[in-house]
């Protein structure tokens, strides 16, 4: 059994497991494979924006290409998949 621990947070209460972010996978691909980042939600919009700049790298969010600039955490608190990759070019 476990026990639900309440906290004061300014006035309200919060449970133990509010007090940990929620964590979010960004998959980063490129040619030589693929790896997988596990980024605290709070820290993941200021994350991709230095990736994709550094690296030029695009943004996908469930599949939809997304200008970094353009996130928000409730897009991102509801995603399920978020990528990075190489630009895609086909023809």
């Amino acid at each position: 059994m476990f026990a639900k621990i309440n906290y004061k947070n300014n006035g309200g209460i919060m449970s133990q497991i509010e007090l940990f972010d929620k964590m979010l996978i960004v998959t980063i691909c490129s040619l030589k494979g693929h790896k997988k980042c596990q980024v605290e939600l709070s820290r993941v919009r200021d994350f991709l924006l230095k990736e994709t700049e550094k690296s030029r790298l695009w943004l996908y969010i469930d599949g939809v290409q997304i200008d970094p600039k353009n996130i928000n955490t409730n897009l991102l608190s509801s995603s399920k998949f978020v990528i990075l990759t190489n630009a895609l070019v086909g023809g």
